[in-house]
Order: structure tokens, then sequence, then C-alpha cells
């Protein structure tokens, strides 16, 4: 074969490839932008992320939002009755919470109203978690870019993290084209009816999952704790006359990191960092059964009626 020859095929073969590729990305942006495309994934907390976006109008009076302990903990129901204030709980997964700070806050206030008090509470590690696509698992905040905030800027995005937009596009199409994995029945078995309670509820999230009896290994966290995404949520909130409060979900009491968090955040929540048995657990230290959700929904009711307290003197 010529040189000339080679070049021209070489040129073929790595422009069919990037067709290809290209097709199987915007095949993929398609999917995740349709509808149905919650029902596809087999994660249940990534399932209920689009929740917080389909609440036109709830104008809630106590809005919550954190990351998966506060999907787990935090009861609307409950805590609605204590404080006889209107909630809802539009809590997402870490990495979103990491990737984009407030954004799904402004994003549920383009189709309601500025709540009276705003709870942001977070698992202390959230502090730490670097906000850098490539850094975290970026397939839950892609897809809530690709959904909700959309425009130039995320396909920009896109590019500039391609590493992750092809993993993202693997796991998209192995969703669409082959549900039936094993891990995917499993899903739908166990965890179909929690998911109807978490849409019944107006928020909450508990699994049937095994009670924890031992604290899992501690986890390295990725930098040092960066308060400033937060701090600046509050400034912005609070201008607007919402009564914010910054608070971490209660860990176990044989976290290996309670001392660190407590010595960490002291100064920089409106709480102590609070502990709880491990028996109140059932996934990472950080997810609660049903018990460990109704204990936690009473502690951030009791914050909330002392901060309403507060602002009425």
């Amino acid at each position: 074969m010529t040189s000339a020859r080679w070049l021209t095929t070489t040129f073929l073969l790595l422009l069919c490839a990037a067709s290809l590729g290209l097709v199987c990305v915007l095949r993929t942006i398609s999917i995740a932008k349709s509808p149905g495309f919650p029902q596809l994934i087999s994660a249940p907390y990534n399932r209920v992320q689009d929740f917080a976006f389909s609440l036109h109008q709830a104008n809630c009076e106590l809005l919550i939002y954190g990351d998966s302990s506060a999907m787990t903990g935090d009861d609307p129901a409950d805590i609605e009755s204590q404080t006889q204030l209107k909630t809802c709980n539009i809590s997402q997964t870490q990495p979103i919470v990491a990737a984009d700070g407030v954004l799904p806050i402004d994003l549920y206030l383009k189709q309601n109203s500025l709540p009276k008090l705003l709870v942001i509470q977070v698992a202390p590690e959230a502090f730490y978690q670097s906000h850098r696509l490539d850094e975290m698992a970026a397939f839950d905040p892609v897809s809530l870019m690709l959904r909700h905030e959309r425009g130039v800027g995320v396909y920009m995005t896109l590019l500039r993290y391609l590493p992750q937009t092809l993993q993202y596009t693997s796991l998209v199409l192995q969703d669409r084209y082959k549900p039936d994995r094993a891990y995917a029945a499993a899903f739908n078995r166990d965890y179909v009816k929690a998911l109807s309670d978490y849409y019944s509820s107006r928020g909450l999230l508990t699994l049937a999952k095994a009670t924890q009896t031992a604290c899992d290994v501690a986890k390295g966290l990725p930098k040092a704790a960066d308060f400033g995404w937060v701090e600046e949520a509050r400034r912005r909130y609070m201008a607007e006359g919402v009564t914010v409060l910054v608070t971490v979900s209660p860990i176990p009491e044989c976290d290996p990191q309670l001392e660190m968090f407590r010595r960490d955040l002291a100064g920089h929540i409106d709480s102590e960092v609070r502990t709880l048995p491990i028996s109140l657990f059932n996934d990472g230290n950080r997810h609660f059964t049903r018990e460990g959700a109704s204990v936690v929904s009473q502690m951030v009711a009791q914050e909330i009626l002392a901060a309403k307290s507060a602002s009425a003197r």
C-alpha cells in the first residue's frame, strides 16, 4: 500500500469512528432529555432526582435541600406536622450538590415562590468534595445539566470533560438498550415500592435495606473543607428575605471521622455535628432507616421551630 493510500484509508477510518462516536453522543443526549429517562436508571437515588423539578406552584413555606442523607432522613410530612409549615424536600445526590451547588434550588424557584425558610442539609463530607466533574461520579450532574440546565454552556462542559461524557454515553446506552441486566431486575424488585412512597410524601426516600450493625471504614476526603458555596448561598437567599439554616445530617456514634468533622465545621453550620446509633442507618453511614428518618425529622423540626422563635423576637 502506498503512503498516500495508507493515509487516506487511515483518515477514512478515523472519520467513521468519529462519526459513530458523535451519533452515539447525540443519541445519548436525546435519551437523557426524554421524559421517560428517569425510569431507565437502575440506581434508586438517581431515579428520583427529577422530583424537585416536577413541582409547579407548590410554593412550600419550608424548603429542604441537601444530598441523599437529607433525601433519606427528612420526612416532609413529619416536619410539616410539627412546624405547621408546608414542606418540600428537593434533595439530590451528593455529586449534584458538589458539582452544581444550589442550582437545583434556583431551578425550583423558577416554578415556585420563595420559601420562608430554607434548610441546606448535607452529610459532613459534602464540604470536602471537589467541584470538578473529572474528580467525582459525573453521571448525576451531567443528567441534571442535560435535563434541566440546558443551554450552550452545558455542551461546552461536555466537551471540556470528554472522558466523563464518553462514560456517561456508555451508561445511558446500556440503560436504554440493555434494561434486563441482573442488577436492574433486582432494583425493580426491591425498590419500586420505596420510589412510590417517595413521590407520595413530597421528598422522602428510605430503602428497604438491612440495618447497619457497625460503621463502614472511613473514606478519604479529596480536599480541605470548603464552605464558600454554601456561605454565598446563605447571603444570597437571606438578601431575598429567606431564613436560611445550614446544617449537617446526623452521623453514627461510631463514625471514625466524627471529631474531625466537629472541629472543622464548628462556626460554619447552624448546629453541631450530631450523632445517632448505628442501628438507625442502613447504607454507608449516611442513609437512614425509616425509624432513623423519624428521629432525624424530629431533630430538623426542632431546629426550625427554634429558628422561627428567634426570628419572631
